[in-house]
């Protein structure tokens, strides 16, 4: 099972910090609110670069907005967990991004 943002721990965390989803939207540096809208309906997902932002502009944790297996993570929870993009990753585990993320999809 691969680690996938929830929907409905998004849209929470967005309410509990009293914010709209323009105003989301324009703190983690996305156009408009329509992003969070759909990220929040779950028909798509932000990049772990946004991910990461979104978990800063709402001061959680990153892992209190996904949806994966506690007992079970996958590399991506391990990595968004820990704060970290792939770049950063890749550089601390010296092999080159396209690697790494090879290694994240199991590929």
């Amino acid at each position: 099972m691969g680690a996938s943002v929830d929907p409905a721990a998004l849209r929470a965390a967005r309410e509990r910090a009293g914010l709209t989803q323009h105003q989301l939207a324009g703190l983690v540096g996305v156009a408009g609110g329509e992003r969070v809208s759909r990220w929040e309906l779950g028909t798509s997902e932000p990049r772990p670069d946004i991910l990461i932002r979104l978990a800063k502009a709402l001061r959680i944790r990153v892992i209190e907005l996904l949806d994966i297996e506690p007992n079970l993570p996958d590399l991506r929870a391990l990595r968004l967990r820990a704060g970290l993009s792939a770049a950063e990753l890749a550089t601390a585990a010296h092999v080159s991004k396209a690697t790494y993320l090879r290694w994240e999809t199991s590929r």
